[in-house]
């Protein structure tokens, strides 16, 4: 599968990295551990989302939420996350979480980042 099944960056409106999030669930340990190692590297919040709010598991499809357009101020994604602290951390970075409903798409394993990316 795609990383932006897992992960997004967000972007503050300066156009910094303000967190990461992902499904750290569904990685590797050692792509979990690099992951780690930058967050504290560069004291940028990492925030661990449920399988169910990325690709999913075998058994049942995620809802790809993670699966998001980062832009400065702005992340675009598909759907809320089921975590409160991913809202409230956007809050605090002053970044507006905008959903934009693709239940279709998500069915062919795909949402916003996929279908944002160039050909």
């Amino acid at each position: 599968f795609h990383l932006d099944t897992i992960f997004t960056p967000v972007l503050d409106k300066d156009k910094n990295l303000a967190a990461m999030i992902a499904s750290l669930e569904l990685m590797t340990a050692d792509s979990k551990e690099r992951l780690l190692n930058l967050a504290k590297k560069k004291c940028i919040r990492l925030l661990d989302v449920p399988a169910s709010d990325a690709i999913g598991t075998s058994e049942v499809l995620g809802e790809f939420a993670v699966n998001c357009l980062p832009m400065p101020g702005y992340l675009i994604g598909p759907t809320r996350f089921h975590s409160k602290e991913v809202d409230d951390h956007l809050k605090e970075v002053g970044v507006m979480h905008i959903t934009v409903p693709l239940t279709q798409y998500r069915l062919s394993g795909g949402a916003v980042h996929c279908l944002t990316n160039e050909l």
